[in-house]
């Protein structure tokens, strides 16, 4: 396969994101925002600081073990991304095959579709029929960004968006003109199949955020809408722990979670306010601001702990408050 039938191939985004450079040069006819060449022998999944995963990586003459240069590639590459071989090589074209990639022409190869659990599948979707996701991005975008920490910049600072869904706030924010956003979730289909903007798939990463590979303190602010009431009560301390950890200790992270056992099917943890803000203190969780994000939903703003005495009183108080209010009723069919 060819540089010029590799450019016009259509399972690669019209717009290159980012494109490692493995032993390669980049080919005239190809373009890309970003091209980094990879230091095969430095043994980092990523390159210094960065999040991102390649649409693409071109790999030329190299003396790397293919077996270990197949696996670094699974790393390098994004949930939906692509490997070119310069020239022919049946020995990596193989390991490719075994590590989790399709052929899908001479030379080039591209990552094999990810796991979507079936209640996040065709029909999730579906149920909301044909939904304007950007109708109100500037609305949305503006309620979060009323929540920055201090110091944020629009250029730098990172924004994690879990439970992304197709992107829908990704791309609001990205309108704002924010720059560092990324996103998870746990459905393939939702956050690459169906993704609005395919020029975040460098910045998605597919599966359960409770088991994420994120750095400590990556991120000025998560946010995490419409995605608790969803995680398996067993799962909750887990999954609030990897909100606390992934964000910077001068973050904020944005929470909405809805009340409503009987909206769908996959809400398995609805709480009241009071039951979510003890959640949050045992993890050093603490209110911090305005708590209204989006008017009308339940929402909540919290920030990392600043010290263990804070984090004993705001305990002590949120588990005076949960005594009083109680728990939220279980429906029938979740006892």
């Amino acid at each position: 396969m060819s540089s010029i039938e590799l450019s016009k191939a259509k399972i690669l985004p019209k717009k290159l994101r980012l494109v490692f450079l493995l032993g390669a040069k980049l080919p005239k006819n190809i373009s890309a925002e970003i091209v980094k060449k990879i230091n095969l022998d430095d043994g980092k999944r990523r390159p210094e600081n960065s999040l991102l995963r390649a649409d693409l990586a071109i790999v030329g003459e190299t003396s790397f073990n293919e077996h270990s240069l197949s696996k670094r590639l699974v790393q390098l590459t994004h949930e939906a991304g692509c490997v070119w071989l310069e020239a022919p090589n049946d020995k990596l074209a193989n390991e490719l095959k075994k590590t989790g990639f399709n052929k899908i022409a001479q030379q080039l190869f591209q990552k094999k579709s990810g796991e979507t659990p079936n209640e996040y599948g065709k029909n999730y979707i579906d149920r909301w029929g044909n939904t304007d996701w950007l109708k109100s991005a500037h609305l949305a975008a503006s309620q979060i960004l009323e929540h920055t920490p201090k110091n944020f910049s629009k250029r730098t600072s990172k924004i994690l968006d879990v439970g992304c869904l197709n992107g829908y706030i990704m791309e609001s924010l990205r309108r704002e003109g924010l720059e560092e956003i990324y996103g998870n979730d746990i459905s393939y289909f939702l956050a690459v199949e169906k993704q609005i903007n395919p020029w975040f798939l460098p910045a998605i990463t597919v599966g359960d955020f409770s088991y994420n590979n994120y750095p400590d303190g990556a991120f000025d602010m998560t946010i995490c809408m419409e995605v608790l009431e969803h995680i398996p009560p067993a799962m909750t301390s887990r999954f609030i722990a990897e909100l606390a950890r992934v964000t910077k200790k001068d973050g904020v992270i944005l929470i909405s979670t809805s009340e409503d056992w009987n909206v769908d099917s996959t809400h398995v943890n609805c709480r009241n306010r009071a039951q979510w803000y003890f959640e949050f203190a045992k993890h050093g969780l603490i209110a911090t601001g305005e708590q209204v994000i989006f008017p009308g939903f339940n929402s909540f703003v919290v920030r990392r702990s600043n010290n263990p005495f804070e984090t004993f009183i705001n305990l002590t108080k949120s588990y005076i408050k949960f005594l009083t209010n109680g728990r939220l009723e279980r429906p029938e069919r979740l006892k």
